[in-house]
């Protein structure tokens, strides 16, 4: 006896308002005279859950665990009873169709976020199908992951079918970023001692735009004017989560991917193109919540072949938005 889902969507990606459809799945053969039962349901639920210490952070103590909290807020739930109690033989075929439509609920503030994986602050998106039996027979429940996108429209206008596009492949209505890497402007690594001899160099470059769509990637261009040799020269996008409840007062800093774009020393003043594809899940929308905040910046990280030096941060902030496809 198994329960499937099976999407009409090749992957699994929708966006608020549209309609996800499919099938359960119920296969019972191998049941003598077919499987008594008392119906079968799909829901589409969707979750934001909040978490003080990181959702994968592990815990070193029983005091650790008990002072690590964690708020799942329901943000979208939608039921649909598919078919009635019975008996089923063989394999059985259930259409379904569930809107995408958030709950009206203060939590959520009536409003839908997309799909993210981050530490403090994850919002998921399931379909549950589950077949009840008689009597104290096991049921049957399975669970499929859907992907939500929301994107927005360009600040020039350009949406869905516009035809606007950016040849750079930076974002429409954002400012390139100048790059001004140098001893005044970068941050050291916790292993550097005050009054230590640091460096003379400058590198310089820019960022395509300081609006980033996530449906493109990271554009831009750097290069070293003067200096010591390098070993690497490293872009981290980091992510920025604020969790503010009334239980929980929380603001992490994590590394959500990073990209060495120099390795080894290179000639001066020659430019080095940048170009980051996003990761899926583990970036979002920069997001401005009651409840949450993500926000995002760059952090180029210089890393000097001398091997005493501490590496050279600088950071610089970026927003992050999905708009609509060409």
């Amino acid at each position: 006896m198994t329960v499937r889902i099976v999407f009409d969507s090749h992957n699994l990606v929708y966006k608020p308002g549209e309609t996800i459809t499919g099938k359960v799945v119920v296969s019972a053969n191998g049941q003598s005279g077919g499987m008594q039962h008392t119906g079968l349901r799909v829901s589409l639920r969707g979750s934001l859950i909040l978490s003080s210490k990181g959702r994968g952070a592990r815990s070193n103590s029983v005091l650790d665990s008990l002072s690590k909290a964690e708020r799942t807020v329901s943000i979208l739930e939608r039921s649909k009873d598919l078919l009635s109690p019975g008996r089923l033989i063989g394999d059985t075929m259930v259409d379904f169709s569930l809107q995408l439509i958030p709950d009206g609920g203060s939590g959520g503030r009536g409003e839908l976020f997309e799909t993210y994986h981050g530490n403090c602050v994850s919002i998921e998106y399931v379909v549950v199908a589950e077949m009840n039996r008689t009597g104290l027979k096991r049921g049957f429940r399975t669970i499929s992951d859907v992907i939500v996108h929301k994107p927005v429209q360009r600040p020039d206008g350009g949406g869905e079918g516009s035809g606007a596009s950016s040849a750079s492949g930076g974002l429409d209505g954002g400012d390139a970023i100048a790059l001004d890497i140098r001893p005044q402007t970068v941050g050291w690594g916790s292993g550097f001692a005050g009054g230590r001899e640091v460096p003379d160099f400058a590198i310089k470059g820019r960022i395509d735009s300081s609006r980033v769509d996530l449906g493109r990637p990271l554009t831009g261009e750097l290069w070293i004017e003067k200096g010591p040799p390098v070993e690497v020269i490293e872009v981290r996008l980091i992510r920025r989560e604020v969790v503010s409840t009334s239980d929980m007062n929380v603001k992490q800093e994590s590394e959500a991917q990073a990209c060495e774009i120099v390795t080894g020393d290179i000639a001066r003043n020659v430019k080095v193109p940048i170009y980051v594809l996003l990761q899926r899940f583990l970036v979002c929308p920069s997001t401005s919540h009651t409840m949450f905040d993500v926000s995002f910046f760059l952090s180029f990280v210089v890393r000097f072949a001398d091997g005493k030096t501490e590496e050279a941060v600088y950071n610089t902030p970026i927003e992050i938005f999905r708009f609509y496809e060409s």
